[in-house]
């Protein structure tokens, strides 16, 4: 550095930049003396220990001549001084009393010793409580500083899906093996219990152009919105649409996403999102904004669990794998087109061509299973349900990870083999979605009931609803016309469905028996007036249900409702301890909220361009599909059943995906009878060299085998006609 011309004065540069911390410190020191107003007391301290200082010299100089004032050892004319006197005076206060080494013999100086020691003790405690009412201002502005990070993801507000978000982020950053940097703004200087410590915590108005630059917005790459639980449809309306006035002023371009715990439909039928800004001319607000609804997530998770029961695991561990060595739906950049040769659609990169169902069924051999592919317009069109041409901009499927998936689908482009001849599997017959009739009994309420009765009707033609809750009266005739009102909004919904709202206090179990007989599907729920834990009212209801649906001799599918993954792994435990002839499906709907809220704002953090955040669009899009979510995304996918044939006839795999496909279904995995032996998932090297979570939390994955032949743990299974059912 010596020799480069200007070194000294870079190195004067480097060592100006030490001091920073020290200009920080000093700055905040005058934000606190400034806006905590302790001048005040300082002041009257000083004022009270100069007037104690001056009477107590005055009166030492009446009541104790001939003492050494000085302390210098001797007696002199210098201890007659007033100005001595008085030093000595403040001396004693400041130490105590202490000075004064043999007030012995001296009944005055005893006495002024005592004195000394009483004032001088309440002086320095006030100094010293005003001194540490400054140091906590001073570490609490240190604590707010602005940070100086910058593509970071900022979580704004927080509500009941906010602890299961951070979770699942967190995941998400160890799978990728990526250090994922969390920032939090809160509303008050209490940090949430919930908020891990590994997040970055900062206060401030959520609108408030100095607490968004408190947090480098303007630098962040993505921003989450968690609106309050307590808010009414209008103030949550309202103020999410000016914190996203507020945001895009500090970030023009950054991606939102909003978990909002009411629903997201548009206020004006002209409107295509909630949010839309009426003066937006340009679509300025509309850039990337994402809103996803609590109810309406929990009303597709009942939904779909109802019909499926494992669906919920199956969307989770597509979003977001908890091993390393899964697969996962992922999505990758393809340029080429979807084109018709012989009556057959064929994709086709301008030198290679091949017929779609050979490449689904080469790619399924190579571990890699294809579920889509989207357009230039990011529009999403399933490989079993093709149309037309189509420009293609992505390939979706289910593989390990990225380069997998794009590095198989080419090489089965380019493979110059025949198509192999697939044998028939007469026995796989897909199940019809619309089933004749179902009984449903729900104890406790369940979050968005009318949004899961409506969709329960695109599985079944008719629905018998008994609903079983604590309520009083006037709850009573509320409810009832609540939910009568808002199925009515359906046509023909009234003549497909029976409603029965009654009252139950939670503790008469003998009524339930009435109830549990000839129930088809029963739901245990928190009831809607316990707040003390209400899982064990939960496990309480469940257990009673369970002997009388024994004594009844019916066997009904049961559902409970809990509101954390500790609760309903600890009841999982519980049931895996006794042969049950019943299945019994513990269902946390925050987690999967709280999952896919995650998912999608990982994927718009990790987007580095508007095309990258275009491919992970159309992936949200086609999860919404598999969701059975009803926003018109137009992506006719579903997760459905099948039913492995039985009498132990051995079937291939790559058999029964081409048997699967000729039906119209893509086969994404399959279902054990027992859980993975544990010694299966003991972690590699890498893994015990950089630990991850590897450790399934849903006891239910255990039985879960996502892409059969990309999964390494169906390696350890001895054949799939003794592992699926």
């Amino acid at each position: 550095m010596s020799g480069i011309p200007y070194g000294n004065a870079l190195r004067a540069i480097r060592l100006v930049r030490l001091f920073r911390p020290w200009m920080v410190i000093l700055r905040s020191l005058g934000k606190v003396f400034r806006e905590g107003d302790f001048s005040q007391e300082i002041v009257l301290v000083i004022l009270l220990l100069a007037m104690l200082s001056i009477g107590g010299g005055v009166v030492g100089h009446f009541i104790m001549p001939g003492f050494d004032f000085s302390q210098d050892g001797m007696i002199s004319p210098t201890d007659d001084s007033l100005f001595v006197q008085i030093w000595f005076a403040f001396r004693t206060l400041m130490a105590a009393g202490n000075l004064s080494s043999d007030p012995l013999g001296n009944d005055y100086l005893a006495l002024f010793s005592v004195i000394g020691v009483v004032l001088g003790m309440f002086i320095l405690a006030f100094f010293i409580g005003i001194g540490s009412s400054i140091i906590s201002g001073l570490m609490a502005k240190l604590r707010n500083e602005k940070l100086m990070m910058a593509n970071h993801l900022v979580i704004i507000g927080w509500n009941r899906a906010a602890p299961f978000i951070i979770e699942k982020l967190k995941l998400l950053s160890e799978r990728n093996f990526t250090r994922l940097k969390l920032v939090f703004l809160g509303e008050t200087a209490e940090r949430p219990p919930e908020l891990a410590s590994w997040v970055t915590f900062r206060w401030g108005d959520t609108e408030d152009v100095e607490s968004m630059q408190r947090i480098n917005l303007g630098s962040a790459r993505q921003v989450l919105v968690c609106a309050g639980d307590s808010l009414s449809p209008a103030e949550e309306l309202s103020q999410n649409m000016f914190s996203l006035m507020a945001i895009r002023q500090m970030n023009p371009e950054i991606p939102v996403s909003y978990t909002v715990m009411g629903m997201v439909q548009p206020r004006l039928k002209s409107y295509r999102h909630m949010l839309q800004i009426g003066w937006d001319k340009v679509n300025y607000y509309d850039k990337p904004t994402v809103l996803i609804s609590e109810p309406d997530m929990r009303a597709n998770l009942i939904r779909n669990v109802l019909v499926y029961q494992d669906v919920d695991q199956v969307l989770s561990r597509l979003m977001i794998p908890e091993r390393e060595d899964e697969s996962a739906m992922l999505v990758v950049e393809w340029s080429g087109k979807i084109v018709c040769r012989a009556g057959e659609w064929c994709f086709s990169d301008g030198t290679h061509m091949l017929e779609v169902r050979e490449m689904m069924q080469r790619c399924f051999a190579r571990g890699v299973i294809l579920v889509a592919i989207a357009g230039t317009d990011l529009r999403v069109h399933p490989l079993i349900s093709l149309s037309g041409e189509v420009e293609v901009f992505a390939i979706l499927g289910v593989a390990m990870d990225s380069p997998t998936l794009f590095g198989e689908f080419e090489f089965s482009l380019r493979q110059k083999v025949p198509a192999r001849h697939v044998s028939e599997v007469r026995s796989l017959v897909c199940p019809k979605l619309v089933q004749q009739h179902v009984r449903l009994l729900v104890i406790g309420w369940v979050g968005a009931l009318p949004l899961v009765l409506k969709r329960l009707l695109d599985s079944y033609q008719s629905v018998d609803l008994t609903l079983l809750d604590d309520m009083d009266r006037e709850e009573h005739a509320d409810i009832t016309d609540y939910v009568l009102r808002r199925i009515g909004e359906m046509d023909g919904a009234h003549e497909r469905m029976k409603i029965d709202i009654r009252r139950w206090d939670f503790s008469d179990m003998e009524a339930l028996r009435e109830h549990v007989r000839g129930t088809d599907k029963l739901i245990v729920s928190r009831p809607a007036h316990v707040v003390e834990k209400p899982h064990a009212m939960v496990a309480s209801v469940l257990s009673h249900t369970f002997t009388l649906a024994e004594e009844e001799s019916c066997r009904p599918e049961m559902f409970a409702i809990v509101d954390t993954r500790n609760q309903a792994r600890m009841l999982q435990k519980e049931l895996e301890r006794f042969p049950l002839e019943m299945d019994v499906n513990v269902v946390v709907p925050m987690e999967f909220y709280g999952t896919y809220a995650a998912h999608t704002s990982y994927l718009m953090h990790a987007s580095t361009s508007s095309s990258v955040y275009g491919m992970h669009r159309s992936l949200r899009y086609l999860l919404d599909s598999l969701m059975s979510n009803d926003a018109g995304t137009g992506v006719p996918l579903s997760l459905e059943v099948v039913p492995f044939p039985q009498g132990g006839e051995m079937v291939e795999a790559g058999d029964m995906f081409a048997s699967l496909l000729d039906q119209g279904s893509i086969w994404l995995g399959y279902r054990i009878d027992s859980a993975v032996a544990d010694e299966t998932l003991k972690p590699g090297l890498l893994m015990r060299l950089f630990p991850r979570r590897y450790e399934f939390q849903c006891l239910r994955q255990l039985e879960i085998m996502i892409n059969p032949l990309g999964n390494p743990q169906s390696a350890r299974c001895s054949s799939l006609n003794s592992c699926v059912r």
